[in-house]
């Protein structure tokens, strides 16, 4: 237990959280790789409604997305393009 027997103390948890270096390494590239993707919405270019959320790679697709989905509103299919969140 902690210097209150409450648990774990600070000493035993900076040990846990340093245990494995490699870990340590794969949870920050994870989070390089979150990081590069961008959360954009998807508007309807018929009623303007913001319909869909999507991800995107910002180095790969520079130019807005543009897809064909359905939309609740119109109640039809519309091609749906990249606004901001």
């Amino acid at each position: 237990g902690g210097p209150d027997g409450r648990g774990r103390g600070r000493d035993e948890d900076s040990r846990i959280a340093t245990a494995c270096p490699e870990e340590a390494e794969a949870l920050s590239k994870e989070e390089r790789e979150a990081d590069m993707r961008d959360l954009v919405a998807l508007s309807c270019e018929k009623c303007k409604h913001k319909n869909y959320t999507a991800t995107k790679n910002k180095k790969l697709t520079p130019d807005k997305l543009q897809r064909r989905k359905y939309c609740p509103a119109c109640r039809t299919h519309a091609v749906h393009k990249e606004v901001k969140v």
